[in-house]
């Protein structure tokens, strides 16, 4: 059996497209991935929900085994995020490859938790370990208002929280209430004329019964006609941070970019929308924020969703295995309906502002969060 090799947070970008059977993969970098040697050694990594294993590198040119773990085969688009990850299979061979007792043995089980539910120890661990990510925060949606006002585009929400931790199994009981945040639902679109925009609903936090705890990103606010629509706050709870989400201009200005995560691995905030000026100027909105850490490499992060131009919807975030980037922001319009906000990727990217509207046009819709996970590996 090859053996498995891993690395701390190796992640690029595919540089070309891939079918849902090639072999063969061409990425942006190669740069802090693993080297396996044929027939000898491998890892594993994720691109969308394929697990894939690579069992060959000769410069940027991956060969690999496609559709692992039961996972299914799918088209990849260049420029789709390529992360390392430790999945079941790669902890069962390596704690077959590890003599003694400090592998804990052969078996390995992961629960992987979608939505709540209950964790049950399984039979000989030794080892476990949790990661949680809670639910992203839901963009506000823009205000709808007449000619000459101004009409705040709404503000994006934040990025949740990841915590990870690893536990005896001795120390743990037999069974754990798992909570996984649900995604926080961006405001709706404004269909009544001189209307405030809606802020989100609030995500849900993660947890695993009293062990661990995952932050959810907070809301963004609905625009106004007096003040900014406020971006959803970073929550303190959790070991890596996701981002805040980016306030709106409090003069019906363009939507603002989320800022970036640079230095942990929890989700990215939404771009805050377009809003409209008292002089009828209407304007794009802002694009989610990126995450360096998983990105490519030190200048190519995973960007979040991009910017809506004028009266244009906000893209979606991005996926990256157990965080996500947000969603941009909508632009708004005065002749037609404004842009929605984009939603967050999953899990936990927040989404994007909705743009602002003239009166008898609806205003944009914010994006939603997107929904947290628990993954539970026991060895």
């Amino acid at each position: 059996m090859p053996t498995e090799l891993f690395a701390n947070a190796a992640t690029t970008t595919l540089a070309a497209d891939a079918s849902a059977v090639a072999t063969s993969l061409v990425v942006a970098s190669s740069a802090g991935f693993p080297v396996p040697v044929p027939d000898t050694s491998q890892f594993r990594v994720l691109i969308d929900f394929e697990i894939i294993v690579v069992t060959a590198i000769s410069g940027t040119t991956w060969t690999v085994t496609r559709a692992a773990e039961a996972t299914t085969g799918a088209a990849h688009t260049s420029g789709a995020s390529v992360t390392h990850i430790v999945t079941a299979a790669s902890l069962g061979a390596f704690a077959q490859g590890t003599s003694g007792g400090g592998a804990g043995g052969g078996a390995v089980d992961q629960q992987v938790f979608t939505t709540s539910g209950t964790w049950t120890k399984p039979a000989g661990a030794v080892w476990v370990q949790v990661v949680l990510v809670g639910g992203g925060g839901g963009g506000g949606s823009g205000r709808r208002g007449a000619a000459a006002s101004i009409r705040a585009g709404g503000g994006g929400g934040a990025g949740a929280n990841m915590s990870t931790a690893t536990y005896r199994a001795a120390d743990l009981p037999a069974t754990i209430a798992v909570t996984v945040g649900v995604a926080g639902v961006g405001g709706p679109a404004r269909t009544t004329d001189t209307t405030s925009g809606g802020a989100a609903t609030a995500a849900g936090h993660s947890s695993f019964g009293v062990y661990l705890f995952a932050n959810r990103g907070a809301a963004g606010s609905g625009g106004t006609a007096t003040s900014a629509a406020g971006g959803g706050s970073a929550g303190t709870t959790g070991t890596d941070l996701g981002g805040s989400g980016a306030s709106a201009s409090s003069t019906g200005g363009a939507g603002t970019l989320a800022a970036d995560v640079l230095t942990t691995r929890g989700s990215t905030g939404g771009g805050s929308a377009g809003g409209i000026t008292t002089g009828e100027v209407v304007s794009a909105g802002g694009a989610g924020g990126a995450q360096w850490l998983l990105g490519a490499g030190p200048a190519a992060p995973t960007v979040g969703g991009t910017a809506g131009a004028a009266g244009a919807a906000g893209g979606a975030g991005v996926s990256m295995g157990l965080a996500a980037t947000g969603g941009g922001g909508g632009g708004s319009s005065v002749t037609a309906a404004a842009g929605a906000g984009g939603n967050g990727g999953f899990p936990g990217g927040a989404g994007g502002g909705g743009g602002a509207s003239l009166n008898g046009f609806n205003s944009g819709a914010g994006g939603n969060g997107g929904d947290g996970i628990c993954v539970v590996t026991s060895w």
